[in-house]
């Protein structure tokens, strides 16, 4: 056998082992199968991810839009270790839909993911170092709908717009060991409520206003001392108590509800 045939025959192995590494689906087969169309379903991920860590070898998924396989719809990697690397998904017209890096340039505490809406703006961006990430969120106007920062599972920072700019709420530090002061608006820029969290659950005074800027409803959750030695027993909302006060949006009262723990105990119609 001369150089020239072992080289051929050498190539021809190597191409048919790319083919085995490489497994295609259209997007009709993947109900078949019992995964979905795109990778926002965390079923998905898992399925293929199942496929990878079972053989353990890499393996590239790709998801056709077509039985002809034309129209392709994502494509992604697994490594022999059953890590997702590059991620890629267009629209049916072939335009990108989102770009993800699990380990940019080969470093695997570098995270970075785009994704689009139809018209081409940038829909959202995500940078992650290590486990701290930045991510920001647009409107297909291009305006910037929210802004979120990580550490871990803990989101400390927060920012979110609506699609004319107003923000909906203060921009503000999310703590679930200490009470939040938190005010929301309406997309007119008034007030829709006036609040305060504490690990999950609404604590303390509570205020609600109209479009108009009129109040709406005034009342009272259980005081946040209260409310961290309840937790002490198991996690649950704070109860509503005492007066709840419920008005128009001229400023009359309309309605009286009173609480304890939670439970109506009276109801005054005006």
């Amino acid at each position: 056998m001369n150089l020239k045939t072992l080289s051929f025959i050498l190539l021809l192995l190597s191409l048919g082992q790319l083919s085995a590494q490489t497994i295609d689906y259209v997007i009709s087969d993947t109900a078949k199968v019992g995964v979905f169309k795109t990778f926002q379903d965390t079923s998905e991920i898992n399925y293929f991810l199942k496929i990878s860590n079972k053989e353990k070898e890499n393996k590239k998924f790709r998801i056709y839009y077509d039985d002809k396989k034309k129209k392709l719809a994502s494509e992604f990697n697994c490594d022999s270790k059953g890590l997702m690397d590059t991620i890629r998904e267009w629209f049916e017209n072939g335009q990108v839909k989102q770009i993800y890096y699990s380990k940019k340039n080969g470093n695997a505490e570098l995270w970075e993911g785009t994704k689009y809406h139809k018209n081409k703006q940038l829909k959202l961006s995500r940078k992650c170092n290590n486990d701290t990430c930045v991510t920001l969120m647009y409107y297909d106007n291009g305006k910037l709908e929210a802004k979120l920062q990580e550490k871990g599972l803990n989101l400390f920072f927060l920012e979110k717009y609506y699609k004319n700019g107003q923000k909906m709420f203060d921009p503000h530090k999310v703590d679930w060991e200490n009470k939040v002061h938190e005010i929301l608006y309406y997309e007119n820029g008034k007030i829709l409520q006036d609040r305060f969290w504490f690990n999950y659950s609404l604590v303390d005074e509570f205020k609600e206003f109209h479009d108009n800027g009129v109040i709406k409803i005034t009342g009272q959750y259980e005081a946040e001392n209260e409310y961290r030695s309840i937790l002490k027993a198991g996690y649950r909302n704070a109860f509503k108590i005492g007066k709840w006060s419920y008005y128009n949006k001229s400023g009359e009262l309309e309605k009286e509800i009173f609480y304890d723990k939670d439970e109506i105990i009276k109801t005054i119609n005006y």
